[in-house]
């Protein structure tokens, strides 16, 4: 009973030192965040091929995204958020990766039909409402005009319009 208490705590902290190594990387910038995230990859892997059955491997396949995405790398993360989504479905791990996947399409790569789909995919987990909400966020039809600063009479206006879910605009300036 005690050798098994002890098994686990040593496991318990070769997983602490992983998840330590990956976390440290997330507050640095530039090469420091690279060496981190090198270190924390190999002991990550090392961890989930020593331990295949643990129930956090999951949360480490979730982590070679977040690691790739905050190296902006952002098609190999969404595709290591894709390996997580498949091999653990249901999981709350993947849950969050297919939301990031959603998120790489809105906001990274603008492609706004794929991350209809990717949020569309998130049925489980603690991050459904939140692809719910996008869901509705980017059907919603929306349209905004703006203008940098104020212009005097005589001068010429520049503006911005940006629409959503709108076929056609007609903009009409009067004086």
């Amino acid at each position: 009973r005690d050798w098994e208490r002890v098994q686990r705590a040593i496991v318990d902290a070769e997983y602490a030192i992983a998840q330590r190594a990956f976390e440290s990387g997330r507050d640095k910038k530039g090469a420091e965040r690279q060496a981190s995230f090198v270190e924390a990859r190999r002991l990550l892997t090392r961890f989930s091929e020593q331990h295949p059955l643990d129930a956090r491997n999951p949360d480490i396949l979730f982590s070679f995204g977040e690691m790739l995405y905050l190296e902006e790398k952002f098609a190999a993360a969404r595709e290591a958020y894709g390996r997580c989504v498949s091999k653990y479905p249901g999981k709350q791990a993947s849950s969050h990766a297919q939301l990031r996947i959603g998120e790489i399409y809105e906001s990274k790569t603008f492609n706004y039909l794929e991350a209809l789909r990717a949020y569309k995919l998130v049925t489980w987990g603690s991050y459904a409402p939140q692809a719910r909400a996008r869901i509705v966020r980017l059907e919603k039809k929306h349209l905004a005009l703006e203008t940098s600063r104020t212009y005097r009479t005589g001068e010429p206006a520049t503006f911005k319009l940006t629409s959503r879910n709108i076929e056609k605009v007609r903009v009409r300036i009067y004086k």
